[in-house]
């Protein structure tokens, strides 16, 4: 059932593996890429899915089809300032119960203010794509609330006295110990 992978599925799998987080299970995966696409192998033989497509999944080349259609319909039914953009860590999971693979990867759509060229957060959406053996992959997207919908400039900012209050705290908990 497993044909064996291309030789660019391989390069491809190997140049984005770090960047994505593996688990199995619940268990996050934390070994070197080699060892990770051994084990990727075995859990496409005990579930007989087919390795070249697993391979596949696990690099962000198959994200870009969803990636393309949201932000086209984004741009068509809001503006052309309205942007599509990553916004954290993709998190594949291999489920050893269902013998399906899970794959999470967090947007967001950002907002361009025309006047200030501020960005503003007006959501966040989360790409879900489940693969199992012999079926369509299922692609849904999840959309949310952003937890704080400030202008970039004023995160910066924000970030920028939270800083200078923990050095005057610094300071001032160093002379007061001496």
């Amino acid at each position: 059932m497993s044909q064996s992978p291309t030789t660019s599925t391989i390069h491809q799998f190997y140049t984005d593996a770090p960047r994505i987080s593996f688990y199995f299970n619940a268990t996050e995966f934390t070994k070197n890429t080699a060892v990770l696409h051994q084990r990727i192998i075995q859990f496409c033989n005990k579930h007989e899915l087919d390795v070249e497509d697993v391979l596949l999944w696990c690099t962000q080349i198959p994200l870009a089809q969803p990636f393309v259609e949201k932000h086209n319909d984004i741009s068509r039914t809001h503006s052309a300032h309205h942007h599509l953009l990553d916004n954290g860590r993709q998190r594949i999971t291999f489920d050893d119960h269902t013998g399906a693979m899970h794959i999470v990867k967090p947007f967001r759509v950002d907002e361009e203010n025309t006047h200030t060229v501020q960005l503003s957060t007006v959501k966040h959406l989360t790409l879900h794509v489940t693969v199992r053996q012999k079926e369509q992959p299922i692609v849904d997207w999840v959309e949310h609330a952003p937890p704080c919908a400030m202008p970039l400039v004023e995160k910066v900012g924000s970030l920028g006295v939270a800083c200078a209050l923990a050095v005057a705290y610094f300071v001032v908990h160093q002379q007061c110990s001496m």
